[in-house]
């Protein structure tokens, strides 16, 4: 790293004050990140793809097909949660926004490579998946729902039910991960609880953007 680099990363940091006074645009950089999220996120499919074998029998089609699930509904909240525009009512500097997305992306890397791991020991006969597989795929869940309620903090205060919908994310992914050692049917619970996660808090979402727009009417 040479001085210029130096530099750029020290100056969202000794200009914070000024870049809250004169925001980053509202539009362009939920844009831009957000397109680089889902690049990170096709890369986490492509590991996905690459685990499934060229002529995949039956049962791993269906294995590849549950993993599936899990980045799809990934894809689902973000969207949701990008084009309700919450995340831009209190950008200010963007630094806070910025920097959650870097967690934020290396779990969705962490999630892609466990899933097709997951997948690829399918394909060898495994009937039980080990311990750090399965807590990395539940880990890398877990940071991502964090990330998640940390940026959705920065336009509104958690409520109970949003704090409760995070808590059930959390808890039933790490309780699958840390319990159930079957592939298959670790696959089907996980995709089953990041499905319902999804639903509830893309209702959330909406409720609360729905409650923002009747204010800015009144």
């Amino acid at each position: 790293m040479d001085r210029r680099d130096g530099i750029e990363l020290a100056t969202p940091w000794v200009g914070r004050h000024r870049l809250e006074q004169w925001p980053v645009d509202r539009r362009h950089l939920p844009e831009r990140i957000g397109q680089f999220t889902i690049i990170v996120l096709g890369s986490a499919l492509a590991s996905l793809l690459f685990a499934v074998p060229d002529h995949p029998r039956p049962h791993m089609i269906l294995t590849a097909g549950l993993a599936f699930v899990v980045p799809a509904a990934v894809w689902w909240v973000y969207t949701t949660f990008v084009t309700t525009g919450l995340s831009t009512t209190r950008l200010l500097g963007g630094q806070a926004y910025t920097y959650l997305h870097i967690p934020l992306g290396g779990s969705l890397l962490l999630l892609g490579w466990s899933l097709g791991q997951a997948v690829r020991l399918v394909d060898t006969g495994t009937t039980r998946l080990p311990m750090e597989v399965r807590l990395l795929l539940a880990a890398s869940v877990v940071v991502w729902t964090l990330c998640g309620l940390g940026l959705y903090a920065l336009s509104n205060r958690p409520s109970r039910a949003r704090l409760a919908i995070a808590g059930y994310g959390v808890a039933s992914v790490s309780l699958i991960g840390a319990t159930v050692r079957e592939p298959r049917l670790l696959l089907f619970l996980i995709a089953v609880a990041i499905v319902g996660y999804a639903v509830l808090l893309n209702r959330r979402l909406t409720a609360v953007r729905e409650e923002w727009e009747r204010r800015s009417g009144g």
